[in-house]
């Protein structure tokens, strides 16, 4: 029988994003991490330290 996975069965955790939309998911992640993020995003970035790419 297969075991289901659930998010806490993983020590770390990768999300990245470039908007917004996804907070959420940023925030649930152990390592969230923003690419090329819309001005809102990059703003709660620097408030919670989250590392940023620019790859423009």
């Amino acid at each position: 029988m297969k075991k289901k996975l659930k998010l806490a069965d993983f020590e770390k955790t990768f999300f990245y994003s470039d908007s917004h939309n996804d907070l959420a998911l940023l925030e649930f992640v152990t390592n969230p991490v923003v690419v090329n993020g819309d001005k809102i995003l990059l703003k709660k970035a620097q408030e919670k330290n989250w590392p940023t790419l620019n790859l423009k």
